[in-house]
C-alpha cells in the first residue's frame, strides 16, 4: 500500500481556477503568491468571468487594475462599498462584455451619507456593456430621467431582460 501525500498544488490549473472564480478578489490577490501555479491561475483572465468585491476589502485602485486585466469577465456583483461610482467608471471602460451586474448597499463616494450612485455612470455602463442582460441594484437613490429612460429602452428592445433590474430608493 502506497501512501503519498496529495495536496492543493496536485490540482489542474482548471480546477484551481475554478476554485479561483468563487473566491472574493481580495482573497484572490493573496493567494496568488503561494505558488507558481497559483500565480498562473490567478493572472489568467480566463479564470475571471465571475468576480465578487466586498465591503472595504481592496482599494479602488486595486480592484480596477483587476477590471482591466479582467476581458472575460461576464458576471460582477459589487456589496457595500463606498466607491461605487469609481467603479462603475472602471466598469463602463473596461467591462465591455459583461453580462450580469449586481450592486448592493453601495455608496457612491466615501463619507456619502445616503448610498446614491450616479446617473450619468450608470447610463454609461448601460450603453458599453452592449452585452449586459442582467443589472440589479438594491438599497440605492437613484435620481435622473436619463437612466430611467435608458433603462426602458433597454427592456423594451429586449437588451436588457424584463424584471431584472430593481431599484430601490432608500
Amino acid at each position: 500500500m502506497c501512501s503519498r501525500r496529495v495536496g492543493i498544488e496536485s490540482l489542474p490549473d482548471e480546477i484551481l481556477g475554478r476554485i479561483f472564480q468563487k473566491l472574493p478578489v481580495e482573497e484572490r490577490g493573496l493567494l496568488a503568491p503561494v505558488s507558481r501555479q497559483f500565480q498562473r491561475v490567478a493572472e489568467d483572465p480566463y479564470y475571471w468571468l465571475y468576480m465578487t468585491v466586498v465591503s472595504c476589502k481592496g482599494s479602488t485602485q486595486q480592484v480596477c487594475r483587476v477590471l482591466r486585466r479582467a476581458s472575460f469577465l461576464r458576471w460582477l456583483e459589487i456589496q457595500d462599498r463606498s466607491d461605487a461610482n469609481d467603479l462603475l467608471a472602471c466598469v463602463a471602460k473596461h467591462a465591455r462584455n459583461l453580462n450580469s451586474l449586481t450592486m448592493l448597499r453601495c455608496r457612491g463616494y466615501p463619507g456619502q451619507k445616503r448610498p446614491s450612485l450616479k446617473a450619468e455612470l450608470v447610463c454609461r455602463v448601460l450603453r458599453r456593456c452592449g452585452r449586459l442582460r442582467r443589472l440589479v441594484s438594491e438599497g440605492h437613490l437613484l435620481l435622473g430621467r436619463k437612466v430611467v429612460q435608458e433603462i426602458l429602452s433597454r427592456v423594451l428592445s429586449r437588451a436588457l431582460k424584463s424584471g431584472t433590474v430593481d431599484w430601490t430608493v432608500v
